[in-house]
C-alpha cells in the first residue's frame, strides 16, 4: 500500500547566518510513518527540525506540506498542521500536566484561551493515550522525567496535528522509559496515523522500531530502512569508523 507524502524538500539549504550547515537536501516524509534522525552531536539535528517545522528561515530551495510552500503558512496553519517537542523545551515547572496539555488547543481556542467541551475531549483523550490520566493534577515539578515527556507528547497529541516532530525527546531518560516511549511513538503512526520524526542517539531502539532512517554524515543525510543497512557498504564504512560493526 502506498502512502501519500505529507512534508516534502526540493534542494533544501540550512543553517545559521547564511552558512549551510546541510544542503542540498530532497527528503519525503509519509503519512503514518516513523523516521529517526541520527548523527553526532552539533551535525545540525536540531536545525533540520526547527527548518522543517518552519521555526527558523531556510537558506535555499523549498519545504512543502502536502502541495503547499511551508514558508507561505500563517502561524496559526502550521500550528494545526505540525507540532513539536524541543531538546531541553523550557516549561513552567509550576504548571499542572492538565494546564501542559491544554496548551496543545491553543491554535484552536479563542484569544481568550476559553476550552470547550470539543477541546476537553480532545485534553483527556492524550492523557489516556500517554496513560498519564491519573498524573493531570500534579505539577510538572512533582512527575518523573519520563512522564514529563509523555505529558509533553500529550500536549502534541491534544494540537491534532498530522506531523510530530521530536528533539531528543529521550534524552536523559533510562532505557525502560525510552522503551516505552519510542513503542508509545510507534502505536500514534498505526493507531493515530500520524508521521513522526524523532531525532535520537539510540541506535539500538532506532534499528528496532523505525521505517526508516536519516543519518547525518557530513553535509547530507543518507536514507536507509533499518533491515537494509548491512547491504549499505557506506554504512558499514560509518560503522567502522565509530568503533563498531552492524551484524
Amino acid at each position: 500500500m502506498s502512502h501519500k507524502t505529507v512534508i516534502s524538500t526540493n534542494d533544501l539549504a540550512i543553517g545559521y547566518k547564511k552558512k549551510p550547515t546541510l544542503k542540498e537536501l530532497n527528503l519525503s516524509i509519509e503519512e503514518s510513518s516513523f523516521i529517526c534522525l541520527l548523527g553526532v552531536n552539533g551535525i545540525g539535528k536540531s536545525t533540520l527540525i526547527k527548518s522543517l517545522s518552519g521555526l527558523i528561515p531556510i537558506l535555499n530551495g523549498d519545504i512543502k506540506y502536502r502541495d503547499k510552500n511551508l514558508h507561505l503558512l500563517t502561524k496559526e496553519e502550521l500550528a494545526r498542521k505540525i507540532s513539536i517537542v524541543l531538546n531541553n523545551q523550557g516549561v513552567n515547572q509550576q504548571l499542572s500536566v492538565q494546564e501542559l496539555i491544554s496548551l496543545g488547543r491553543s491554535p484552536f481556542t479563542s484569544w481568550l484561551g476559553r476550552i470547550k467541551k470539543e477541546d476537553l475531549q480532545k485534553i483527556n483523550h492524550a492523557a489516556n493515550i500517554c496513560g498519564i490520566e491519573h498524573l493531570k493534577n500534579k505539577t510538572l515539578g512533582q512527575i518523573s522525567d519520563g512522564e514529563r515527556q509523555r505529558a509533553m507528547i500529550a500536549r502534541c497529541l491534544a494540537q491534532d496535528t498530522e506531523v510530530l516532530f521530536l528533539d531528543e525527546a529521550m534524552a536523559f531518560l533510562d532505557y525502560p522509559s525510552k522503551y516505552q516511549l519510542i513503542k508509545l511513538l510507534k502505536s500514534l503512526t498505526k493507531e493515530q496515523k500520524k508521521s513522526i520524526l524523532l531525532s535520537t542517539h539510540d541506535w539500538e531502539l532506532a534499528l528496532q522500531i523505525a521505517d526508516k532512517i536519516w543519518f547525518i554524515e557530513e553535509s547530507n543525510i543518507l536514507i536507509v530502512r533499518p533491515d537494509e543497512i548491512n547491504q549499505q557498504e557506506r554504512f558499514q564504512k560509518i560503522f567502522k569508523r565509530y568503533g563498531f560493526y552492524f551484524d
